[in-house]
């Protein structure tokens, strides 16, 4: 019986550690978030300058309005998540494959580096 206790009680010290270890590490999303805004001019200009122009420019011609980058920083309730949030809308050109999750979280870095 005592074995029996003592496997037990080593089981859920073992549970209760993997619990712990895998709560602490941070979320693929939450790691993504921390963006750097010099690598986020990068990636912006080779991938999302053509569609949403640098601040003070005038978007392209298109059938759908596209804000500026100076527009996206300073439009209300624009964050850091709002920005991953439609980087990763699958319809959007760039989640084709062309960006991963931490340029995406650069140039959310980037865009909120312009207010």
């Amino acid at each position: 019986m005592t074995k029996i206790r003592l496997i037990f009680a080593s089981s859920l010290c073992l549970s209760a550690l993997c619990l712990s270890v895998l709560s602490a590490a941070p979320s693929p999303a939450v790691a993504a978030e921390a963006g750097d805004a010099a690598r986020g001019v990068k990636v912006a200009t080779q991938h999302c300058n053509a569609c949403h122009k640098p601040k003070g420019s005038v978007p392209p011609a298109s059938p759908v309005v596209v804000p500026t980058m100076g527009d996206l920083a300073n439009a209300e309730q624009v964050s850091s998540e709002t920005i991953m949030l439609a980087l990763s809308d699958p319809t959007h050109p760039l989640k084709q494959g062309i960006i991963n999750d931490q340029q995406a979280a650069d140039v959310a870095a980037y865009i909120l580096s312009l207010r």
